[in-house]
């Protein structure tokens, strides 16, 4: 969630100690909040998503290919927007989703013959 600090300066300053004061002033970081936050990911979004993907292309380090989210799709889009907006909810996102491999390949043109994986 990202806050509004002019609100929570309002809120928390000493203008006065009335009761319907604080009231107001809580009720407008509430409504300003509601207009920071993320909308939710959509079924339909990630139904697309799945659908725009290209097959053929390299599996990533969970090792499940495009082509069989795609086969999957009906069944996955369901649990992955669950996933999706659950993230966005507790705005932590899983310790897998920061793993990736980088693979540098080298041609004989530059002399180097080896291939590297990082």
């Amino acid at each position: 969630m990202i806050f509004n600090i002019e609100l929570y300066a309002k809120l928390y300053c000493n203008e006065g100690s009335e009761q319907n004061n604080a009231e107001e002033k809580r009720a407008d970081l509430e409504e300003e909040n509601k207009e920071d936050e993320l909308p939710q990911v959509l079924k339909e979004e990630v139904k697309e998503a799945i659908r725009r993907m290209k097959s053929g292309k390299a599996p990533r380090p969970d090792k499940v290919e495009n082509k069989t989210l795609k086969a999957l799709a009906k069944e996955l889009t369901k649990p992955l927007t669950n996933v999706f907006n659950n993230t966005i909810e507790t705005e932590r996102i899983p310790e897998q989703w920061k793993i990736s491999e980088i693979n540098i390949y080298t041609t004989q043109k530059r002399g180097l013959t080896n291939d590297r994986k990082l």
